[in-house]
């Protein structure tokens, strides 16, 4: 998937009201950012406008920058530029509108990198409080739903409160959602390098420490089992391995299965080598 580099103001739409005014509680476990500034303040009412300046990229470098939030890619996609010739990119957010889209109460994230995973991403949490005024409605009777009809599942939490991964893991790591993630450093690595591949389990909002992890990396031609490894104190547990039978081109499937407190959590992840 490509990645680009941008700098531009993405605002529109006009605020029409907010349920709630942020408190110091509301406030609170918002995550550090890293190589990312947020103007005014990382935790703001629903209707403020917000502005992200993120650096340490090459001046002219193509990367990429979106937002994920409770129910996952704000926009349905990233967005695109070049950085400008202070390797800085600027992008403002108005939370009514963003790209059509009203950020309503919750936790965010802010994700700005390159496309070739060289260097670690800059990114900043941020959190909504409150939402918009409804307008005023007529009540409408609602028909009763179909016998074998399921119910409506819902988006994923997202746990406030969760350290940023240590070491190379941070490359790539995924929004935190409750359950068992894997993830790989490099969606693309040279075909003859040490791969790595990260897995994290959250359980009621906490990461856990001690989970024990197995893993198996699978392609068209065969599979292999991957060393074992436990999560350290952020939850994590970094997996380096070489596969002989890689080849360029060829995606590989990794499965991680992390045992903890006598449950077993099990999550999926895929690269391809160059």
């Amino acid at each position: 998937m490509a990645r680009f580099w941008i700098a531009l103001v993405l605002a529109a739409g006009m605020f029409v009201g907010r349920a709630n005014a942020a408190t110091v509680e509301d406030c609170s476990g918002i995550r550090a950012a890293r190589g990312t500034t947020v103007e005014p303040t990382a935790c703001v009412d629903y209707g403020t406008h917000l502005t992200f300046r993120s650096e340490g990229f090459l001046p002219g470098q193509v990367v990429s920058a979106l937002i994920l939030g409770p129910q996952g890619l704000v926009g349905g996609a990233d967005w695109s530029a070049h950085a400008g010739a202070e390797g800085v990119v600027v992008v403002d957010v108005d939370t009514a509108s963003f790209r059509g889209v009203a950020l309503a109460g919750g936790d965010y994230l802010f994700v700005a990198r390159d496309i070739t995973g060289r260097r670690p991403a800059a990114e900043a949490s941020f959190r909504v409080v409150g939402s918009p005024s409804p307008p005023p409605v007529e009540p409408v009777a609602q028909p009763e739903p179909a016998p074998d009809a399921m119910p409506a599942a819902s988006p994923p939490k997202v746990p406030a409160g969760i350290p940023m991964p240590q070491g190379a893991c941070a490359a790539r790591e995924p929004l935190p959602v409750e359950g068992a993630q894997a993830w790989m450093v490099a969606e693309h690595p040279a075909v003859k390098a040490v791969f790595t591949l990260c897995t994290r389990l959250i359980v009621d909002g906490k990461v856990t420490a001690g989970a024990r992890v197995v893993a198996t990396a699978s392609s068209a031609i065969g599979a292999a089992r991957l060393p074992a490894a436990t999560t350290r104190t952020d939850g994590v547990a970094p997996i380096a391995f070489r596969l002989a039978n890689a080849a360029p081109g060829q995606p590989l499937r990794v499965t991680a299965l992390i045992v903890y407190a006598g449950h077993q959590y099990e999550a999926e992840t895929s690269f391809t080598p160059n």
